[in-house]
């Protein structure tokens, strides 16, 4: 049970990065999202 319990952290957590990473480079052109914050999104 452990070692699924990692197997699935492990995946969630790349998709993660993956998404943020993809993200970071779509979004680099868009300058109306470079003047909202962390806080603002949440």
């Amino acid at each position: 049970m452990k070692t699924a319990y990692t197997i699935i952290l492990l995946c969630i957590s790349n998709t993660f990065m993956m998404l943020a990473w993809y993200g970071h480079l779509k979004f680099k052109e868009m300058n109306s999202l470079r003047d909202i914050s962390l806080w603002q999104l949440f």
